[in-house]
């Protein structure tokens, strides 16, 4: 399904912006298989005739000589990631290295039919193609950068090299709220960890059950992390934790990526026949009490316990009780919020991954902070919890973003915010990670601000945009890069 029309008819103000939207959703681009899309752009931009190449990592990076008369201004750099999360209802056949996105459109929003959209960052992505390729848009020296891996460690930006671009000002296109500027981000680190499994044969006379949690919100796993969304991940293992003795435990899995709140779980597990109906009378009373407390708009909490083959093997009754005991105390979800500031959370944890391979589970989790320190404190603090039933590692660490609220560019896109669209901008910092913090390391000459259209639902299959943000978004790029000196 293709986007309506009237948002390609040239009556709509940012109709080069769904353009390329579209054409970007047509092409499969999940973290890690986004050649093809890479190649695309290329092919667009040469076809342009602007300067354009692929650097050590696969970054795609180009130039846009200044309109006549322009060419004494700042330089801008237009920042944006062409990878997205790939994330599905359950019920869902889409193959996200092979499928397009299939776009619907309701009540003034676009979203995909069961997946994720694809507008973080992909309509960041379009109106930077919008601006490269416009015949009559007026600004100054310009250059793009188009970075690979954002979703899955912020490989391009890590791989980025000193010296690759020229500009002064760099426009990050990245965000998901109309009417704010964002002038800092939080920093992350991936705490992983290997459970080597200790297996032995399940005992005769055992019963299987798969046990299937599942209709959670799930979403971002920084913007979304303060909003008493269910973990399904901890939840199951909660639950799992407290079943009989005689319970073994097969396999757990939970999440896909570190960095969405896992929406479905599931476990396969045995229990002695005497048993089964105490076993059924806590999964009841779990599933109770869950519905009563996850039934927010998005969310059809569901727990399904159903008979299944007998496994050939499961974890010893001990690693099961130290494992499960050890996972439900993690610490996850917010951990501090920020001084003066009681609402914005300053440190998050979230256990995103629990995967159970042939003899091992692998456990991924990403911690978030505004302060570089707390975050490798935390990652510290839960290394350490984890270490005596898992080997763990800490790593993939990005900075925070620090903010400068004196910059000139700061100061110049208040005035147009103001100027193009009548009312103050909020000036706002993000519990999430942009690639801001790793840029600036790399050119602290760098003034940076981020902004974008209302995106919700980002990192689940309830993302979608808002279409009249998406013209305001544009307008104030439009008139950002007519007016930067």
């Amino acid at each position: 399904m293709s986007l309506n029309p009237a948002l390609l008819a040239s009556s709509c103000p940012s109709h080069k912006v769904w353009e390329y939207f579209q054409l970007i959703c047509s092409i499969p681009h999940p973290s890690y298989h986004e050649e093809a899309l890479a190649q695309t752009i290329v092919n667009l931009l040469e076809g342009k005739g602007l300067r354009v190449w692929r650097d050590d990592v696969g970054n795609v990076l180009a130039c846009k000589p200044a309109t006549e008369g322009m060419e004494g201004r700042p330089g801008v750099i237009l920042q944006g990631h062409i990878d997205m999360v790939p994330q599905k209802c359950p019920d869902s056949s889409h193959d996200f290295q092979r499928d397009p996105i299939s776009l619907l459109q309701q009540d003034g929003w676009v979203m995909a039919d069961g997946t994720t959209l694809g507008a973080d960052n992909g309509i960041g992505v379009a109106a930077a193609l919008a601006v490269l390729m416009s015949d009559d848009m007026v600004h100054g020296p310009l250059e793009a950068l188009f970075t690979i891996n954002e979703e899955s460690g912020m490989e391009g930006a890590h791989g980025l090299q000193p010296g690759a671009l020229n500009g002064d000002y760099l426009l990050n296109l990245d965000t998901e709220e109309e009417g704010e500027l964002y002038v800092g981000c939080a920093g992350g680190k991936d705490v992983n960890a290997v459970v080597s499994l200790q297996l032995q044969p399940a005992k005769a006379g055992q019963v299987a059950y798969s046990l299937s949690l599942d209709g959670l919100r799930g979403g971002h796993s920084g913007l979304d992390i303060n909003d008493q969304r269910g973990n399904a991940a901890l939840l199951l293992t909660a639950l799992l934790a407290k079943l009989p003795a005689s319970c073994e435990l097969a396999s757990v899995d939970s999440g896909s990526v570190r960095n969405a709140i896992p929406r479905r779980a599931k476990a396969v597990l045995t229990v002695a026949e005497a048993d089964i109906t105490v076993l059924k009378a806590l999964v009841a009373g779990f599933r109770d009490e869950c519905c009563a407390r996850f039934n927010h708009p998005g969310e059809s909490f569901s727990l399904q316990l159903e008979g299944c083959e007998v496994p050939e093997a499961v974890l010893s009754s001990e690693q099961k009780k130290q494992l499960l005991r050890t996972l439900v105390a993690l610490p996850n979800g917010p951990l501090e919020m920020c001084q003066g500031a009681p609402e914005r959370v300053e440190t998050s944890s979230n256990m995103g991954v629990i995967k159970t391979q042939q003899d091992q589970i692998d456990i991924n989790i990403l911690v978030r902070s505004f302060d570089d320190g707390s975050r490798d404190k935390t990652c510290e603090m839960i290394a350490a919890h984890l270490s005596p039933v898992a080997a763990v590692v800490c790593e993939n660490e990005y900075p925070g973003w620090k903010p400068d609220l004196q910059s000139a560019l700061l100061k110049q896109m208040e005035a147009i915010h103001l100027a193009e669209l009548g009312e103050p901008a909020k000036i706002e910092m993000i519990h999430a990670g942009l690639e801001c913090g790793l840029l600036g390391a790399k050119y602290p000459n760098w003034q940076m601000i981020s902004f974008g259209p209302n995106i919700t639902g980002a990192h689940s299959p309830q993302e979608r945009v808002e279409v009249s943000t998406v013209d305001t978004m544009w307008r104030l790029l439009v008139a950002t890069l007519a007016s930067l000196n």
